[in-house]
């Protein structure tokens, strides 16, 4: 049974929960895998738990968008989303291959490590993207949310202004258990 599958049933509190504390050490590569898709499913349920003013680029699709430009891993991870719903569409994921890869129809753009620093974090924000990532710092460079283990724990800390300059709006549940609101 899948990950997504095991958490769709629980509450917002007892999905992040189980999340969070799920332990990881001396990790190998099917532990990883397993990591990287906890992180899928938390991403997942802040966008689910979250209020979306979709801008008139991606107001028109009929999908919501999770571009994606990370490893092989996280990419696949975020793979097994396709075809949840998140507002009342179904997910789809789009790899972005350049580092140029238009993100205009991006609801969210889940991006990581050296990649980082071919986006304009803030312009992403004005046009209506939610920006993710594992990477430290993120939300210091002016990311939205970002997904990291810290010791043996995963959990998220959320950039509330730049999810509102989004028109992205977390709810107070998600804002309670996120390790850190600046």
């Amino acid at each position: 049974m899948s990950v997504l599958g095991i958490i769709k049933p629980l509450s917002l509190g007892s999905i992040l929960g189980v999340a969070f504390s799920l332990s990881f050490s001396s990790m190998a590569y099917a532990q990883v895998s397993k990591e990287h898709k906890v992180k899928a499913a938390i991403i997942y349920n802040l966008a689910r738990f979250s209020e979306w003013s979709l801008t008139p680029s991606t107001k028109e699709a009929s999908s919501f968008s999770m571009c994606v430009m990370a490893n092989d891993v996280m990419r696949d991870a975020l793979a097994t989303l396709k075809g949840k719903e998140i507002s009342g569409r179904r997910v789809e994921i789009m790899p972005l291959l350049s580092h140029g890869a238009n993100t205009s129809k991006c609801h969210i753009l889940y991006v990581s490590g050296k990649a980082l620093q071919n986006f304009d974090l803030q312009k992403l924000a004005e046009n209506g993207v939610l920006t993710i990532s594992d990477t430290e710092n993120f939300l210091s460079a002016g990311g939205g949310i970002t997904v990291l283990r810290t010791h043996n724990t995963l959990g998220f800390s959320i950039n509330r202004t730049v999810m509102l300059k989004a028109n992205i709006r977390p709810s107070s549940k998600i804002l309670r258990l996120a390790k850190e609101v600046r």
